[in-house]
């Protein structure tokens, strides 16, 4: 295999993520998250006064550090395409109804390989939820449940998130009075803010130049049987569970780990409506916020409908606790599926079938 290649640059996403991943909980990041998006986005938005949970509420340098070395490795490098969104509403739903399912599943697809390559059982149904759930996405793609983006006439726009990431990674890092910064729970958990910013651009810039993405490795292999991302995807569990074994974090079971709730139905449901929505918008959690450092706005405009829904979800108790998910979490989380489907209604246009198979936004 060709490290300079696109299997090899893959390859090197997941090493990266994996090991990365694990020694940024090593370093100080909660456990069993040392990088998790939906996480991180509800910390950004307690710390934005989003919601008033101080203990859940911390500016996690990562979050911007990946758009910005998206943008770097994009403008640097190739790759900065401003696109703009062809249905915004949608978007907008199909985005909040991802965190949705992240926040009753207790994280995101990057934080669900970090918890299997760890040992944490937990997960398994999390797994099985998110393949069922992007195999139902690629068999709605003919149906226009995919949002394709279109290129943008001004270039503009594409430089407003990554211009706001600028902003809010030198926020954090001078911890700007008007930020909330608690004190105890996760957010007193993190990592020295150098070493999340600096992992955090090296991910963004190779995940630009690999196209990384969990969901969009699984999706590419059951529309085309593109192996590219899966080995990426491989690397990235191999990864994990070597840093766990190595760093004496790895713990097998099905109990008592942390930051998470055992309801394998819940768990099951929480990752298939994340992975069904994330075929609908092109991507994780993760890839929206490397797409939105290449100029895309329908990436930027999704972020910004994933931050206010990781807010909402924590002020109306929407998402899960350790105890396991809330009965508000429960309903919405089913509204959430509804809504996903109901979305390949509008435009059934079978012409689009081999559409998804070029996978080009992931």
């Amino acid at each position: 295999m060709k490290w300079t290649g696109p299997r090899g640059l893959a390859a090197l996403s997941g090493i990266l993520l994996g090991a990365g991943g694990v020694l940024l909980a090593v370093a100080g990041n909660p456990k069993n998250t040392g990088i998790c998006v939906s996480c991180f986005l509800a910390n950004w938005a307690g710390s934005l006064g989003f919601f008033s949970e101080a203990r859940m509420s911390y500016p996690r340098p990562e979050l911007p550090a990946f758009i910005l070395g998206s943008f770097l490795a994009a403008t640097l490098i190739g790759g900065f395409r401003p696109k703009m969104p062809t249905a915004p509403l949608r978007l907008v739903l199909a985005s909040a109804a991802i965190i949705v399912g992240c926040e009753v599943f207790m994280g995101c697809p990057i934080k669900l390989v970090l918890r299997l390559g760890a040992g944490d059982l937990t997960a398994v149904a999390g797994v099985a939820g998110l393949v069922v759930g992007i195999w139902l996405g690629t068999r709605l793609l003919a149906d226009g449940f995919e949002l394709p983006r279109r290129p943008a006439k001004r270039s503009w726009g594409g430089y407003v998130l990554p211009l706001a990431a600028l902003l809010l990674a030198a926020a954090a890092y001078l911890r700007v009075p008007g930020l909330i910064v608690g004190e105890t729970g996760p957010a007193a958990a993190h990592a020295p803010m150098a070493i999340s910013l600096g992992f955090g651009l090296a991910v963004g810039a190779l995940a630009q130049r690999s196209r990384f993405c969990v969901t969009g490795a699984l999706r590419n292999f059951f529309l085309a049987r593109d192996r590219t991302l899966l080995i990426g995807l491989g690397f990235f569990l191999a990864a994990t569970f070597a840093a766990a074994l190595a760093t004496g974090t790895f713990r097998a079971g099905y109990a008592d780990q942390p930051g998470v709730h055992p309801d394998a139905l819940w768990n099951f449901l929480g990752m298939l409506v994340a992975g069904l929505g994330a075929v609908a918008i092109g991507g994780c959690p993760f890839r929206q916020l490397v797409l939105a450092g290449t100029g895309d706005a329908a990436a930027a405009i999704s972020t910004a409908s994933m931050l206010a829904t990781a807010g909402a979800s924590r002020a109306l108790g929407i998402s899960s606790t350790v105890d396991g998910p809330t009965w508000a979490g429960k309903v919405t989380l089913l509204i959430a599926l509804c809504l996903l489907l109901l979305a390949a209604l509008p435009a059934r246009q079978p012409d689009k079938a081999q559409r998804g198979a070029e996978a080009e936004s992931t």
